[in-house]
């Protein structure tokens, strides 16, 4: 046992070196009799670590001194992670007080919304109250104007059904005048030619040609009988009866 050890145990008040210092069990040539070389002092075989050995001194060590130097190891390997947990919760802990105010902050901002609201509702529903007749009356003139409607489009469609009436009759008055057109151009055509017979007696009556009487002749035309000296389209020398007079 080096001198650090001697002067440990001399100072262990539960070194003694019949039994163990930490079960008590007296030794024996089973229970061997080992030596702390951190603390100095006796302890049996199972607790003295057996093959544990203290890393800087490769020497014995019982189990208080090696829970004790691991606890001691484990504190100083977890101080910066300690530290930073602390200051982690410091950090926390100042959150903690900005949310506190920011959450006071909106619950007062939530109450003035709510006063804001209950403003709002109250004038939204005054408003409501002085609209609603007026709306009333729309709806009341559109009904109005949805039947007025209805009944307007019944006089378009009698108006439709006559204007078709009336253009189906002024094309059949539009083709009866068409033909009443081409009769008058062809009733043209005849006074044309009668002018022009007229024009021709009158000549032949200038150069005084006399026809031969002829009794009960009758013009194939016009079913008028010529009695008498008569204008004959063809001059024959004698007039036979079912011949055209001069003016066809």
């Amino acid at each position: 046992m080096n001198e650090d050890a001697e002067k440990r145990a001399s100072l262990n008040p539960f070194s003694n070196e019949e039994v163990c210092h930490i079960c008590q069990e007296p030794f024996s040539i089973n229970n061997i009799r080992k030596t702390c070389r951190h603390c100095g002092s006796f302890v049996c075989i199972d607790h003295s670590a057996k093959k544990k050995w203290i890393d800087d001194t490769l020497s014995r060590m019982c189990d208080k001194c090696r829970f004790n130097k691991t606890r001691l190891f484990l504190i100083s390997q977890s101080a910066p992670k300690l530290n930073e947990l602390k200051s982690a919760i410091s950090q926390i802990s100042l959150d903690n007080e900005r949310l506190s105010k920011e959450i006071k902050e909106v619950k007062i901002w939530e109450s003035e919304i709510n006063i804001k609201f209950k403003e709002n509702k109250l004038d939204h529903e005054k408003t409501c109250s002085k609209i609603e007749p007026k709306i009333e009356e729309v709806v009341e003139e559109n009904e109005r104007l949805i039947y007025a409607i209805s009944n307007y489009k019944k006089v378009i469609e009698d108006r439709e059904k006559l204007i078709l009436e009336r253009n189906k009759y002024a094309l059949e008055l539009e083709n009866e005048l068409k033909k009443a057109e081409n009769e008058k151009e062809t009733d043209a055509q005849k006074c044309e030619n009668l002018a022009k017979n007229i024009k021709t007696l009158k000549s032949i009556n200038q150069n005084s040609i006399v026809m031969p009487a002829i009794e009960s002749c009758t013009c194939e035309e016009c079913k008028i009988k010529l009695f008498g000296t008569a204008a004959i389209k063809s001059q024959p020398k004698e007039m036979k009866s079912n011949q055209k007079c001069y003016i066809f």
